[in-house]
């Protein structure tokens, strides 16, 4: 790894631990710029999402707060279904199954979900299911 690889890491690690110290403290105002920051350096963690939501509801911007949560929802499945595959791999249908359907919940539109439990659905001898996802 060259050096100061982590660093782009480590300072979004910073801006989202700086937005939650600031919400948590009451400062709404503050979190909000510094949970935007997080998501811009930071655009694939779903908890920086999470806190921008809650930040702009809190700020009476719903619609806002909305777009925020279906952006770390969309996430939250993305992650659930790369550790479903992982299990999938491993023959654990069981747990594979119970995270596709988390992940399905959170976004109905993920396709890395639907697509995985379309393959799980065919291993199990379930066709009608398989072509349905």
């Amino acid at each position: 790894m060259p050096a100061g690889a982590a660093a782009p890491v480590t300072a979004a690690v910073d801006l989202f631990l700086n937005a939650v110290a600031a919400e948590r403290a009451g400062r709404t105002g503050e979190a909000e710029i510094r949970f935007r920051a997080a998501v811009e350096a930071w655009p694939r963690s779903a908890a920086a999402w999470r806190g921008l939501a809650v930040v702009q509801h809190r700020l009476g911007r719903s619609s806002e707060a909305a777009d925020s949560m279906r952006k770390a929802r969309a996430l939250d499945a993305v992650a659930s279904a790369s550790v479903a595959a992982t299990l999938l791999f491993h023959g654990d249908d069981r747990r594979a199954h119970r995270l596709l359907m988390r992940a399905l919940a959170a976004d109905p539109g993920c396709l890395k979900a639907h697509w995985l439990m379309g393959n799980l659905r065919a291993r199990l001898g379930d066709r009608e299911g398989s072509v349905a996802h």
